[in-house]
């Protein structure tokens, strides 16, 4: 890897920008809260975008898929969309996504619990950035308990191992939690799988106060984590993460060092 990849992490609220509900929200204004995230994406130019709390086809959205709309909007021409809540009645279908201004290949999508009511999941996939692959994992994780976030985190560490490695990993996306160096359980995995994450990562939640880091960016070596910040525009409940990764480098310290990384022992 010789060249820097650019990664944005972005909860989109299902187009709603920062209502109270989507299912108050009109198609028009759904549009215009899409066309917003699509602008912050070509002003910040990133290499692959995670995004969460992505709608396809849904009653309370708009009726479109927002994820090939934002890729008509970018012209981000590779999208991986995986679909993790889908209900009849009304029509509701959302999850998680990869949009990419390189080729994706391996696209996978996994839902956590197996009652039908649990909409949280993750997706990956291979992109061919032009310095060499990276594995992206874009993931939504539960926000009411640590209990259940730990049983996420172990079902995305399963997944990997039986993807297998052969690429550097970035993993992205809405954790509900900090990394803050306590024992907390993101932490953990990021030791588990080698992962950097940012020294300090900035508030993302709520996007017009922001008070708490519940967005985050991960890489394993040979990726570093150079630069992360938490960008400034309300165009969802969450900021948008942006992380600039550096390829020529070797990551920060093994993750039990705790002043390298935010996710402390």
């Amino acid at each position: 890897m010789t060249t820097t990849v650019r990664v944005m992490t972005l909860n989109a609220a299902h187009g709603r920008g920062t209502a109270f509900h989507q299912a108050f929200v009109g198609r028009r204004r759904v549009l215009e809260n899409l066309e917003a995230i699509a602008a912050l994406v070509l002003a910040e130019a990133p290499d692959v975008v995670a995004l969460q709390e992505l709608d396809a086809p849904s009653a309370w959205s708009g009726g479109f898929d927002h994820l090939e709309h934002l890729a008509a909007l970018t012209g981000y021409a590779h999208a991986f969309h995986g679909i993790h809540a889908r209900f009849a009645r009304p029509r509701i279908a959302y999850g998680t996504g990869v949009l990419s201004r390189h080729p994706l290949e391996g696209g996978e999508s996994a839902r956590f619990a197996k009652n039908a009511l649990d909409t949280k999941g993750y997706v990956v996939a291979r992109v061919r950035a032009p310095g060499g692959a990276v594995d992206v994992v874009s993931v939504h994780l539960d926000f009411k308990r640590t209990s259940e976030r730990r049983r996420q985190l172990e079902d995305v560490s399963e997944h990997l191992a039986r993807r297998g490695g052969g690429a550097p990993l970035v993993v992205a996306g809405d954790f509900n939690c900090p990394l803050d160096g306590r024992g907390d359980v993101l932490g953990a995995f990021a030791r588990r799988h080698g992962l950097a994450a940012a020294e300090a990562p900035a508030p993302s939640f709520p996007a017009r106060r922001p008070r708490r880091s519940l967005d985050h960016v991960l890489a394993s070596a040979p990726l570093a984590i150079v630069e992360q910040r938490a960008i400034l525009a309300a165009v969802s409940d969450h900021l948008p993460v942006l992380a600039v990764l550096d390829g020529a480098r070797e990551a920060a310290t093994p993750p039990d060092h705790d002043q390298a990384l935010a996710a402390g022992a």
